[in-house]
This record gives structure tokens, sequence and C-alpha cells, in this order.
């Protein structure tokens, strides 16, 4: 994935509460896994994005985030 669609991505999700709560494992699986292959800070700007599309957090989301990085790095 290129840089400019992650922008892309990020945008689709921003200030969406209802897709990111939605958003698959498989999705958060495929951002984690970019972040730590290409290093690039759009990256986690999409996982900060699905996190937390406005002002609250989701859980959900948090929790997969969360325990993608923890298989990952482990």
């Amino acid at each position: 994935m290129q840089l400019l669609e992650a922008e892309t991505v990020r945008a689709i999700f921003l200030d969406n509460e209802a897709l990111c709560s939605e958003v698959s494992e498989h999705v958060v699986q495929h951002f984690v896994r970019a972040t730590a292959r290409r290093r690039h800070m759009q990256y986690l700007r999409i996982l900060q994005t699905i996190m937390k599309p406005k002002a609250s957090m989701i859980r959900k989301c948090q929790d997969m985030v969360m325990s993608e990085v923890s298989f990952y790095v482990a």
C-alpha cells in the first residue's frame, strides 16, 4: 500500500465512529503489519483513527490493536 492510499484510508475512517466500530480484525492486522514492515507514520495514524475516531475511544478496536501489536512483537 502506498502512503497516499494510507492517507485516503485514514480519511475514510476519520470521524466515522460507526465505521470504526465495525472494523474487522483482518484490517487491524494489515495495518499493524504494514507499520512493522514499512515504519511510516501514516500507518500508525490509521490505527489511532480506528481506535479514536472522534473524542471517544472504541474499546473493541483498542483491544484488537493491542492484541495484534503484542502478538506481532512477541
